[in-house]
């Protein structure tokens, strides 16, 4: 009988697939107790993976979660439906990667859209500070 199992926590893929160091994984694991925020965010954050990397690793994880909720770890199946089962859960998890790395992309395309847009109002704003007092010098206030 096989050993099940367990689903693996998701900064052993970042160190896995060579997107950090042990060490670097330490100190977001750090932050993340201390702020609460997710693990993949604050290792974007701080520049050690793109939104790319995140995708990918985490379509990994879920292609790997498929594998064990379909029952693979728990029994040992046929050869040839294990192999149908893992080119299954492998094309799952390319189409998945793809999907996520599309959003992240759409994302950072919608950031900067929204950054464009604050810059463009900040403008707006300094010039009407600036339009300001002018726009009052040539007003006549008539009594009626």
């Amino acid at each position: 009988m096989s050993t099940p199992m367990k689903k693996r926590p998701i900064g052993s893929f970042f160190v896995e697939k060579g997107f950090v160091t042990q060490e670097q994984l330490e100190d977001a694991l750090r932050a993340q107790r201390e702020s609460g925020q997710r693990l993949g965010e604050i290792l974007v954050e701080r520049g050690h993976i793109s939104r790319f990397d995140l995708a990918s690793v985490i379509g990994s994880q879920l292609g790997e979660l498929r594998l064990l909720q379909g029952g693979l770890a728990q029994t040992k199946p046929e050869p040839a439906h294990a192999l149908a089962r893992a080119r299954e859960a492998r094309d799952e998890t390319a189409e998945l990667e793809r999907r996520l790395a599309n959003q992240a992309e759409t994302i950072d395309q919608l950031l900067d859209q929204v950054n464009d847009l604050n810059a463009a109002l900040a403008r707006a704003a300094a010039q009407l500070r600036e339009a300001e007092p002018a726009a009052g010098e040539g007003l006549v206030v008539v009594d009626e």
